[in-house]
This record gives C-alpha cells, structure tokens and sequence, in this order.
C-alpha cells in the first residue's frame, strides 16, 4: 500500500518523533533523521569505536603510566617551563595580596 506524505507533514513528523523509519514489504528500508542528529550519531559511533578499542589496549596490557606521558608532554609541548611560570606568578600574587592585607602594600 503507498501513503503519500508533504513535506511539511515529514518535517513536523521529524520535530516530534525524531527519526523516521520507512519499512517496505514489513521491513525496515530506509530512515531519515535530521542533520545534527545524522552527525551526532556519527560522533556517538566514533567515540564508542575508540573506548572499546582503548578498553582492549588495556584488557592487553597495552597501557603507559601517567607519569611517562606528563613527562613527554612537558618535553614535547614545554608544559614543565609554562607551570613553573604560572607557579611563579601565583605565589608573586600570593605575596602581594598578603602584604596588602597585612598594611604593607
């Protein structure tokens, strides 16, 4: 049996159920669904692709200890040298809101 829907029947359709499955012969054939959530589902796919392949890494033994990786970070990316001047600059700011809480500044 062919049912004829418009377009605008589609689209309110889509905003009120979400996807829309289209079955021939009592089989599900084709389904529309908007972009956004067309692109959702692909980023929900690859992120579910890389934790089971992260999860058997370590199922294998495959794993690094945070520690190396920090360190390689540090040398790689110069992190090491950028907290040392963020430390400096927090205990500069440190000293200098004590020394005006206790009158000196």
């Amino acid at each position: 049996m062919q049912q004829t829907i418009n377009i605008q029947e589609l689209e309110n359709a889509l905003n009120k159920y979400g996807d829309i499955v289209l079955t021939k012969n009592s089989k599900n054939d084709v389904i529309i669904m908007s972009i956004s959530e067309y692109k959702r589902k692909l980023k929900d796919n690859e992120l579910s692709k890389k934790l089971e392949k992260a999860e058997q890494q370590i199922k294998d033994g495959k794993t690094v200890k945070a520690t190396t990786v920090f360190r390689e970070l540090e040398e790689k990316y110069g992190l090491y040298y950028a907290k040392e001047k963020a430390s400096k600059f927090f205990k500069n700011v440190s000293a200098s809101l004590l020394s005006t809480k206790n009158g000196q500044g």
